[in-house]
C-alpha cells in the first residue's frame, strides 16, 4: 500500500539523498508528500524547459532503428506533458525523424496515433529486412534444363551413395582390425565353399 511504498522509497535512498533525508522535518506521511519533497529538493528549476528541449533536439541517430527512437520520443513526450494528444507525440516523433522513412509511412496513415504509426513501421522494417536478405532476380542463375530420367537416375544414385558410404567405411574397418588381428584364422579374400560340394 501507500505506507509500504513510502518506507520503500526511504530505504532505497543512498548518499547525498540518505542525509537529506535524515535531516528533514517535519518528514512527510505519505507517498505523494515524499515524492513532492523529492523533486523540490533534487529537481532543478529549470526542469520542465530542459526536458522540453531535448525532446525538441532529439533526432534520429543515422543508425538508430527507428522503434528505438519513437520509444524515446514516447518517453520524452511522457515526461513534458503527460496528457499530450497523440497527434502532437507524432509530430515530435516525424518532425526528426530519417526523412525518407517519413515520406514512406506518413501517406500511408489512416489514423494519426501512435498504434497505427508503430503499426506502419514495423511493416516498413519488416519489409526492409526481407528486401535486404532476398536475391535480387537478375541475380539467379538460370539452371539449364535436365532430362527428368537423368535427374531421377542421379538422385537415386546420390541418396543409395549416401546410404551406403557408413556401410562399407564399418565393412573396410572390420576387414582392417581383422587382418591387423593376424592369428585369427579369417582370410577375407578366401571365398567359403558352396553347400553341396565336398
Amino acid at each position: 500500500g501507500p505506507i509500504q511504498q513510502l518506507r520503500h522509497i526511504e530505504f532505497s535512498l543512498e548518499g547525498v539523498a540518505a542525509t537529506w533525508l535524515a535531516g528533514l522535518q517535519p518528514r512527510p506521511q505519505t507517498y505523494d508528500g515524499m515524492m513532492a519533497a523529492l523533486q523540490g529538493a533534487f529537481r532543478h528549476h529549470n526542469y520542465a524547459m530542459e526536458l522540453e528541449s531535448r525532446l525538441r533536439a532529439r533526432k534520429q541517430k543515422p543508425d538508430e532503428p527507428v522503434m528505438s527512437y519513437c520509444y524515446d520520443m514516447i518517453y520524452l513526450c511522457s515526461r513534458v506533458d503527460p496528457g499530450m494528444t497523440e497527434e502532437r507525440k507524432i509530430q515530435f516523433i516525424f518532425q526528426n525523424m530519417e526523412p525518407t522513412l517519413m515520406q514512406k509511412v506518413f501517406p500511408q496513415m489512416d489514423q494519426l496515433n501512435t498504434n497505427e504509426l508503430f503499426r506502419r513501421l514495423q511493416a516498413h522494417c519488416q519489409a526492409s529486412l526481407i528486401a535486404e536478405r532476398s536475391i535480387p532476380v537478375n541475380n539467379i542463375l538460370p539452371v539449364p534444363p535436365v532430362n527428368k530420367k537423368e535427374e531421377i537416375e542421379k538422385l537415386v544414385r546420390d541418396e543409395v551413395s549416401k546410404s551406403l558410404d557408413p556401410i562399407f567405411r564399418k565393412l573396410e574397418q572390420a576387414t582392417r582390425a581383422m587382418e591387423n588381428a593376424g592369428g585369427s584364422g579369417f582370410n577375407p579374400r578366401m571365398r567359403t565353399p558352396e553347400k553341396g560340394r565336398n
